[in-house]
């Protein structure tokens, strides 16, 4: 079992479940990292200054026979610019699903059409977050009809629509990205290799929707799977 597996049945965190008390969060600097057979893994990180006492001040450590604090973290790399690094993702097939974005792939009404019926998209988005403050779905409602549709609680369910429309195209990406995943058996687009997504959308109907770039990658990894 790989180390996220087993973090992931040890601990069970859900983002929605706003009950869980937060130690910590913010952002940091990695200042260093290092291994050994003496104390295994480790890594250093900077924390903000912008509180009066150190977050951790007065919580246990590893230290002899001690015990140290445990806790479950998940770490977003960020760029100068405050957006996430998607570094991991170039490695793999990120520039791929960088143009499906950037041509607005996601919003064409075959790839939409194919992957659900606007009343099965409702559903799907009933069940998720308030997209304005990510309220937990049970006490949501639904704003708009068809693939325009969004969750949002009591409390902004009556917010600005052109407000709230703002939101609504990230919902169609995390739908139809979820979809493709649920087929593909990945946690990303990026994970997918271009023959193997070319697979999926040609079973799914949509294969002349399909950016470009797909079908320069050469590549023919991943068109066996099934």
């Amino acid at each position: 079992m790989s180390n996220k597996a087993r973090a992931n049945q040890q601990v069970d965190l859900s983002i929605a479940d706003h009950n869980i008390p937060i130690a910590f969060s913010g952002e940091i600097m990695l200042t260093g990292w290092g291994e050994n057979h003496r104390v295994g893994r480790t890594a250093t990180f900077r924390l903000p200054e912008d509180e009066p006492e150190h977050p951790f001040r007065g919580m246990a450590v590893s230290a002899g026979k001690s015990v140290g604090q445990r806790f479950m973290a998940v770490l977003v790399m960020l760029n100068d610019d405050e957006t996430p690094n998607d570094e991991v993702a170039e490695k793999l097939y990120g520039k791929h699903v960088r143009e499906l974005h950037a041509k607005g792939w996601f919003f064409d009404r075959r790839v939409l059409q194919a992957m659900g019926t606007p009343d099965e998209f409702r559903e799907w988005a009933s069940r998720q977050s308030c997209v304005v403050c990510k309220s937990p779905a049970p006490s949501n409602v639904l704003r708009g009809p068809g693939y325009t549709a969004i969750s949002v609680c009591n409390l902004h369910r009556h917010s600005d629509v052109a407000a709230l429309a703002t939101h609504q195209p990230k919902l169609i990406k995390v739908w139809v990205s979820h979809l493709i995943c649920r087929i593909a058996g990945t946690d990303g687009l990026s994970e997918i290799p271009p023959a193997y997504f070319k697979v999926i959308c040609e079973q799914k109907g949509i294969r002349d929707t399909i950016p470009a770039s797909y079908f320069d990658a050469g590549s023919t990894e991943g068109s066996d799977q099934g």
